[in-house]
């Protein structure tokens, strides 16, 4: 099967949660896990997380923090992930997972695997930089600049 385009991120959500030492703490408090994983992805475009079960057992898609969210109802996320990569045959897809059984049968449509233990590493990094703080310029910085820019105090 060939796979083209742009790469979506489809997101084994359960199971990146139970890879994830932070996220697996949360593991009892489900809904407080998925909004940590959410965050952590946040804004990105073309990511979707797949999660077992939801809201009244009904299956159910919905966009929140510009990410897509796809809960499976009375199915499985993972079923749910090879659908999307049936109806979508010919879109290049990233799946995160380390389940064996859905790495198998995903790959055997044409999307690739990346592991989801250390999945979140990355992006908790990017969280957690810190620019450093920028000070006000101070006056000579100021003249400096209108200096260099041709400016001065009486032009205004």
């Amino acid at each position: 099967m060939s796979r083209s385009g742009v790469m979506h991120l489809l997101i084994d959500g359960h199971n990146v949660i139970h890879q994830d030492a932070i996220l697996r703490s949360m593991a009892d408090e489900i809904e407080r896990a998925h909004g940590e994983l959410e965050s952590l992805l946040a804004e990105r475009s073309r990511v979707t997380i797949f999660y077992d079960g939801g809201p009244g057992g009904e299956t159910h898609t919905l966009r929140r923090n510009g990410l897509v969210i796809d809960y499976s109802g009375s199915s499985e996320a993972d079923d749910r992930i090879v659908r999307w990569l049936l109806f979508n045959p010919n879109v290049r897809a990233l799946v995160v997972t380390d389940d064996r059984v859905l790495t198998s049968r995903v790959r055997t449509l044409g999307a690739r695997i990346l592991p989801a233990h250390g999945f979140l590493d990355a992006f908790r990094q990017q969280a957690t930089y810190a620019k450093p703080d920028r000070q006000p310029l101070s006056p000579a910085e100021v003249e400096e600049w209108m200096r260099i820019f041709g400016l001065d105090d009486d032009a205004s």
